[in-house]
């Protein structure tokens, strides 16, 4: 008796309906459309079935379709936070997902169970039915099946349908080439030996700013998924973060409002790496593992201008693997989850109200050494899934809001600000704060444009549909000891151009600094061109300009991008972007290369030419 492959199909079909529905939104700026997203499940679900035919068996046929089925949930948990489904970059860091139920059960849904029920139906079907007869490896039946397969990967480039990136199976085995053609294409344009000569040939300039807090204490607070948008806004008539909302305007500080994160292949290292470093992360891990020039990240500068160096994050040590890290890039002081007493936890590790007041107590003890320090400071409660113990709910759920996203956030966000208010009052009764430069910036996004319960939360409560220059905007304070005025810029930054504005700050000598970024505080012709290389939730080739927003299209094909004035946020011609377009992509490029091959002192500013 032979078995019938109706009921294999079925599930796949049923599988990947789900899989496609959940996970392609269709609504606002990253949806597809249903046509695409029928020709997904189509198409992924005739290579599942090709996969089948390809070897009968029973234990062959049990083993695929558990891994298809289980790889197919995380796959559409992934797609939800990156909008892709090139995860092969990304799969050293499987073994940081600790935690990552709560996220699904909160906003995934009852999809992973239906799937993984599915999945266990089809093994069920697969143990009890009969067991096919063996036929010969290269039977004209298997031939047909890889013949399909091969249609199945080649389709969406050769019939350019706009899928590449969505559709799995395309995607799995033509990205990995796409991204080595286009690598080989930027190395061979004319303006590539250029952009590199450019960042090398910056010129370094002296400002209003330079050395107002040398010799300070540097202090950087890295709120965990604090996004701009929250920022001096309301829910149910209360300000969310009313104490950020006075830091922001208060004399003495400058308030960043057009930052953005610039992640690669780790999401909070990778923020800790780029903000103290001023170098692009990398797709190929999270920039901690890939980088071995240690010996110009902040800390070792501080080590060298005689600064103690502390690093506090309330989590294991294990985790981003910190505890290796953090020795190799000079911090002396270091306090992980394992130091700090865990007497209560919110969502991911310990709770920010307790995890300041341990910290204020270290600083303030650094006091007695007589020596200036600079501490990183990196903070857990506001992580996803944004749930807090009843007694911190402080604001009331709107009555007529039948979403909970904007919700759950805003109370997390209003802890961390009433945590944060806490801790720059023990400092200020400690007589620290005036003794010290403050950064204090949000690692990344907290909602994501693919999740479509986050977008229909945020847009009913903005009144407008969000894009990705509103999901990667974090703020940025800088509390600036000397500085008697309030400045609020506008200019566009990111995460790279904080280390050389903070160098410039404490005076600091820039010259034979390695850096990609630029002193936000610096002159207009300079700060007013700056541009953000996003690469991870934007695919590379992407750019943010004061007034532009590019994004390049994630099946590759340059025609199909959208780029949009930020301010009537209109779509104009995409032609006008190629050229930085170019230049994001090998800009990028060039940042891993020099990376990879520990030649950062490439980026070091060229001596003059000599007399004569």
């Amino acid at each position: 008796m032979k078995t019938s492959t109706g009921p294999i199909v079925l599930a796949m079909l049923s599988l990947n309906s789900l899989l496609y529905l959940s996970s392609l939104s269709t609504t606002g700026p990253a949806a597809l459309s249903p046509g695409l997203i029928l020709a997904c499940i189509v198409l992924t679900t005739l290579g599942d079935s090709c996969l089948f035919v390809l070897w009968w068996g029973r234990a062959y046929h049990l083993g695929l379709a558990l891994v298809l089925g289980f790889l197919k949930i995380g796959l559409g948990i992934y797609y939800r936070e990156f909008g892709h489904f090139n995860f092969t970059d990304r799969l050293g860091l499987a073994r940081e997902l600790t935690g990552v139920w709560p996220v699904i059960r909160k906003d995934f849904g009852p999809v992973p169970i239906l799937m993984a029920l599915i999945t266990l139906l089809l093994a069920f079907y697969i143990l009890r039915a009969p067991a096919r007869e063996p036929t010969g490896p290269l039977s004209q039946r298997r031939r047909l099946a890889l013949a399909l397969l091969l249609g199945v990967i080649l389709l969406p480039a050769i019939g350019q349908t706009g899928i590449f990136g969505h559709e799995l199976y395309s995607t799995l085995v033509l990205s990995p080439i796409n991204a080595q053609l286009e690598g080989r294409r930027l190395k061979q344009d004319p303006s590539y030996q250029t952009i590199a000569d450019d960042l090398k040939n910056r010129p370094i300039q002296a400002n209003a700013f330079t050395g107002l807090a040398r010799g300070k204490n540097v202090i950087f607070i890295q709120c965990e998924s604090l996004q701009n948008t929250f920022l001096n806004r309301t829910y149910n008539g209360q300000a969310i973060t009313p104490f950020l909302n006075n830091l922001a305007r208060a004399p003495g500080s400058i308030y960043f409002t057009d930052y953005f994160e610039l992640l690669g292949g780790g999401n909070t290292s990778d923020a800790e790496f780029v903000s103290m470093s001023g170098l692009y992360p990398s797709l190929q891990g999270q920039a901690y593992t890939s980088y071995k020039g240690q010996s110009y990240a902040l800390p070792a500068m501080a080590e060298a201008q005689g600064y103690d160096r502390l690093a506090m994050h309330g989590n294991t040590g294990t985790y981003y693997n910190r505890e290796a890290i953090y020795p190799a890039f000079h911090f002396n002081h270091i306090f992980l989850g394992e130091d700090y007493s865990q007497d209560e936890t919110i969502n991911m590790g310990l709770s920010d109200g307790s995890f300041f007041d341990q910290s204020a107590d270290r600083l303030l003890a650094q006091r007695q050494t007589d020596r200036p320090f600079f501490a990183l400071l990196v903070t857990l409660s506001t992580h996803a899934p944004y749930d807090l113990p009843a007694k911190y709910l402080t604001i009331p759920k709107e009555a007529d809001d039948p979403t909970d996203f904007v919700y759950r956030y805003a109370n997390c966000a209003r802890y961390t600000d009433n945590a944060l208010r806490a801790f720059f009052a023990q400092l200020e009764e400690a007589g620290l704060l005036e003794d010290t430069l403050i950064a204090v910036y949000g690692d990344h996004h907290a909602m994501t444009l693919t999740n479509p319960s986050q977008m229909a939360s945020m847009t009913r409560w903005l009144g407008w549909t969000p894009d990705y220059d509103t999901m990667m905007n974090i703020p940025l304070i800088l509390k600036v000891p000397g500085l008697e005025e309030n400045i609020i810029r506008d200019n566009t930054g990111s995460q790279v151009d904080l280390y050389p504005t903070v160098l410039n700050l404490l005076g600091w000598d820039r010259q034979q600094v390695p850096t990609f970024g630029i002193d936000l505080l610096g002159p207009p012709e300079e700060v007013d061109r700056n541009v953000v290389f996003p690469q991870t939730y934007l695919v590379k080739g992407s750019f943010i300009t004061k007034d532009r927003l590019f994004k390049y299209s994630r099946d590759g094909l340059f025609k199909n991008s959208q780029l949009i004035n930020r301010k009537t946020r209109q779509q104009v011609p995409t032609k006008a972007a190629r050229l930085l377009s170019n230049r994001a992509a090998i800009t990028l490029d060039y940042a891993d290369s020099l990376m990879e091959e520990d030649r950062l002192e490439d980026l070091l500013t060229a001596p003059p030419p000599a007399a004569g």
